[in-house]
């Protein structure tokens, strides 16, 4: 990676450190502030958005945005012009900070296949940067936008797409992860079966799978569920093995 990437990766605005306006959308959490209510909500968003309006900070604007989709979501109200927003916003920025990825969490589910992985190609190269450390922060906001794609490249779609599913596959597999992420390393043993199983067509492999399943069962992870986002790995075997001749043929076209 060129160095100019690394800094841009990297970089924080220190005028925004200072001003303290980016210690909470550098620390943004989503499950956080899911927990907020409605007026802890509002009022966080009002002083972003003074200081954005004094300042024209687009970090402490996409806050903002965020904050409002948490809102409509409770509500049920149509919240995809903002989500749209959003998306433009991640779309025109060249490589992803912490900040960034997380931001794309939110509004994963929301986005059609072909935005979804536009974006999550981006942030599977970006986050190698963090093969080195791995931030806790990072750690759940990772495992979400993984879900996700299992979710766009697998189990959602009618037809499935071979360059989504190994676009999915490979970028869990290169995931960096700490000895403590159970979740990620259990998905990447999961991938990593999956491609060989794609790949050799062998019984063997299959019934490994099938074997690996039971143990997540016991270890209560063939269900994986993190904020309002929820990925079921036999599911995701399933719809694999029903669709392999299809992706053969893609392959091979």
């Amino acid at each position: 990676m060129d160095l100019s990437r690394l800094l841009k990766l990297l970089a924080v605005s220190f005028s925004e450190l200072f001003a303290g306006v980016i210690a909470d959308p550098y620390q943004l959490s989503i499950g956080d502030l899911a927990k907020c209510t409605e007026t802890e909500l509002r009022q966080k968003q009002t002083e972003i958005e003074q200081t954005a309006a004094s300042v024209g900070y687009p970090t402490a604007e996409m806050v903002a945005i965020v904050i409002d989709i948490i809102i409509d979501r409770r509500s049920g109200v149509d919240y995809r012009d903002k989500a749209q927003r959003l998306y433009d916003r991640l779309n025109s920025i060249q490589a992803f900070t912490i900040f960034e990825m997380r931001v794309f969490s939110l509004i994963a589910t929301d986005l059609t296949p072909e935005r979804f992985f536009k974006l999550y190609r981006k942030f599977a190269h970006d986050v190698q940067v963090f093969r080195d450390y791995m931030p806790g922060n990072l750690f759940e906001t990772s495992l979400m936008i993984h879900m996700t794609a299992l979710n766009q490249a697998v189990i959602w779609p009618k037809k499935l797409n071979v360059t989504d599913v190994w676009l999915t596959l490979e970028g869990i597999m290169r995931q960096p992860a700490r000895r403590s992420n159970v979740e990620i390393l259990l998905m990447q043993r999961f991938t990593g079966l999956l491609r060989t199983y794609l790949t050799m067509d062998s019984e063997v492999v299959a019934a490994e799978i099938g074997v690996f399943l039971m143990a997540a069962q016991q270890m209560g992870m063939r269900e994986m569920t993190r904020n309002t986002g929820q990925t079921s790995l036999v599911a995701v075997w399933t719809r694999l093995q029903l669709s392999k001749q299809q992706l053969h043929a893609q392959k091979m076209a």
